[in-house]
């Protein structure tokens, strides 16, 4: 869309030109009396008072929410000398995320440390008692820094239905967005959003669409209301990834994880058992020392189900609290279990939980070279050789030798005959050895007000305890402890899920969760 106003003139601001268009504004590049390239959004003269609103709106919800690094930054409003209003915003990249990733797709890391950071952003809005409702990749812009931003909260606010309807994205909308789906968005709704906007920079294109067949509004609609999110189709993409990617687009919103900052999460876990970096998921102090506001009624009211002082731990540095507790906080066994014995981390090929995995159709598009390594054993170097010894040493040095060759001898006398391996002579890989099964055969049974769970470990030790998070329960009964595979616990509104998590106390270790839901 092209220029549809002229650019206001704004004391104090030099006009440069032109960025972009909708329906309701246009948005300027500016230089300010401190030389510094901003972004003007002017509202058109001729919008009526919805849209009026909802731009008041956006400058009210977007100051309160500058500072996120992944949050565009808003400087200033005002009222042009012609009477139309603006936002004086951080300037950033013309090129959004979307045009990005039509162009080309993004190795499956950065798409995960991109989410990582958006993740924080959206939880930093939740906590605010703010959802964004309109996440897609035309809504993320990038900084100077290259890091993405997240803009357009015009809908944020709004209560007008209307409204509401016509600013729907459908291409990355879940069910309970759209008109009279007899339900209501909540966190979770955003949280679908922004995993449908990970799988695009996966693929380049929106997880509800499906090449060659009816991508309108009502066919949309009708997908998302019993979707099953369709696999990437890259051979570099991981089965841990392609779980949590389906999970956070359950068809149901009760299968979701409830909230952005479980999402991000599950995506550090990813990092985790891949050796990667671990991205730090940050959120305004601000929002975490406060109470966390109710947002919408929906399938979890009791949203959400843990103070943010237990949920978010570190320093606060800038304003920002850097969660990077990843993996091992996911699970949180600390707080479970009295064991000083800190977890360790499997980094051996990741076993998939039991998480919601659709299939279907996938198109990659062109790729960047990135995988996810799994660490490998880096080989012994190679010893620089040692000056002869001296008449002195040689009778001690050989003496050595010849125990330690006797001492090798039995070692491997003791592995032939099982004393240590069990009979098996096979070397075992770096992190495999220490890698805990997660649980498998979960079955459930609905009593009254009661909902029992049981499993079967795959390879149960004496000291194994079983680490039971509830989804949706109050903070202070959705963690349990139990010594048996089984688990009794009260029903949920919707659907009561809990995540199953072996935790083995000699060693400290923790399974991979599984999740598990009964009608």
């Amino acid at each position: 869309m092209g220029q549809r106003t002229q650019p206001p003139d704004l004391p104090g601001f030099t006009y440069i030109g032109w960025i972009g268009g909708g329906g309701f504004a246009d948005v300027f590049r500016y230089r300010d009396s401190l030389g510094r390239g901003v972004a003007v959004k002017v509202l058109h003269q001729t919008v009526d008072e919805t849209a009026f609103n909802a731009f008041a709106a956006e400058a009210v919800l977007m100051a309160r929410l500058s500072g996120h690094p992944n949050i565009v930054t808003i400087h200033s409003s005002g009222l042009s000398p012609d009477g139309r209003p603006f936002l004086v915003m951080e300037e950033c990249s013309s090129t959004h995320l979307g045009s990005r990733i039509s162009n080309r797709v993004l190795p499956p890391t950065q798409a995960i440390e991109f989410t990582i950071q958006l993740a924080g952003a959206v939880e930093t809005a939740h906590q605010q008692g703010i959802l964004h409702r309109d996440i897609k990749p035309a809504n993320i812009l990038f900084t100077g820094f290259q890091r993405p931003a997240l803009t357009d909260f015009g809908i944020s606010a709004s209560q007008d239905q209307r409204a509401l309807a016509n600013a729907l994205s459908p291409l990355w909308a879940p069910i309970e967005q759209h008109p009279n789906a007899g339900m209501e968005p909540g966190p979770w709704s955003d949280v679908f959003s922004l995993a449908a906007t990970t799988w695009a920079m996966l693929v380049g294109r929106s997880p509800l669409a499906v090449p060659g067949a009816d991508n309108g509004t009502a066919a949309l609609r009708e997908r998302a209301r019993n979707f099953h999110c369709p696999r990437t189709g890259r051979n570099d993409v991981p089965q841990t990834l392609e779980n949590v990617l389906a999970t956070a687009m359950a068809g149901n919103p009760a299968r979701r994880y409830s909230s952005a900052q479980e999402f991000a999460r599950a995506l550090q876990s990813v990092q985790t058992r891949h050796g990667l970096p671990m991205t730090p998921f940050d959120v305004l102090a601000a929002s975490v020392d406060q109470e966390p506001r109710r947002l919408d009624q929906g399938f979890d009211p009791s949203w959400p189900n843990a103070d943010s002082s237990q949920m978010l731990t570190g320093s606060y540095t800038s304003g920002l609290s850097s969660y990077t507790g990843g993996y091992l906080s996911y699970q949180d066994p600390a707080s479970l279990v009295d064991d000083p014995t800190p977890p360790s981390v499997s980094t051996g090929a990741p076993e998939p939980g039991v998480l919601l995995r659709g299939s279907g159709f996938a198109q990659a598009g062109p790729r960047d070279v990135g995988t996810l390594p799994v660490p490998e054993a880096q080989p012994s170097p190679t010893p620089e050789p040692e000056p002869a010894p001296r008449n002195g040493r040689r009778t001690l040095l050989a003496v050595l030798g010849g125990l330690l060759l006797v001492v090798g001898v039995v070692l491997a006398l003791l592995f032939a005959n099982g004393t240590f391996g069990g009979g098996s002579t096979r070397a075992v890989p770096t992190g495999e050895a220490t890698k805990v099964p997660a649980v498998v055969d979960v079955t459930s049974s609905v009593t009254g007000e009661q909902v029992k769970f049981t499993w079967t470990n795959p390879a149960p030790q004496a000291e194994d305890v079983y680490l039971i998070e509830i989804i949706g329960a109050p903070a202070n009964e959705s963690r349990v402890r139990v010594s048996e595979p089984e688990v009794i616990v009260p029903v949920q509104e919707g659907e009561t899920c809990v995540n199953i998590t072996v935790r083995r106390r000699v060693q400290g270790q923790v399974s991979e969760p599984v999740r598990a839901c009964a009608n």
